[in-house]
Order: C-alpha cells, then sequence, then structure tokens
C-alpha cells in the first residue's frame, strides 16, 4: 500500500496521539511505520511473511518483528 495511503489513513489517530504527547511529554509512543514502511510503500508482506492478520492487526509473525523493541 503506499505510504501516502497509510499516513491519510491513520492521519486522525496520529493527531491524537500528537495531541496526546504535547500534554504528557512522558509518554512513549512506539510507531511501527519504520519497519514496515519504506519512502514509499508499506508492506503486509515481507521475506515471503505475512506481517498481517487483518486490515489493522499484525499477524503472530509480523508482531515478532518488535518483540525486542519494547523494555519489558
Amino acid at each position: 500500500m503506499p505510504r501516502a495511503a497509510v499516513l491519510e489513513r491513520q492521519s486522525g489517530y496520529r493527531r491524537i496521539v500528537s495531541d496526546v504527547q504535547r500534554a504528557v511529554p512522558e509518554l512513549h509512543v512506539f510507531d511501527p511505520m519504520a519497519a514496515l514502511c519504506d519512502d514509499q510503500w508499506c508492506y503486509a508482506v515481507r521475506d515471503q511473511t505475512v506481517l498481517y492478520a487483518d486490515e489493522n492487526h499484525l499477524s503472530r509473525e509480523g508482531s515478532m518483528l518488535f518483540a525486542d523493541r519494547f523494555p519489558f
């Protein structure tokens, strides 16, 4: 999917998160876009691995891309 389309689809959510982050500076926000997208495209499949279970939720394999990025 084009990255621009993803950003447009997520624009309302991203605006809310940005507002909350300004109000609560100690809030930590994890944005998976860097791992799922390049400069032009966001990928549902990478290295023959399906990253999404549906339109909005990562598959188990997609979630594993981020497992080591959380400090718990």
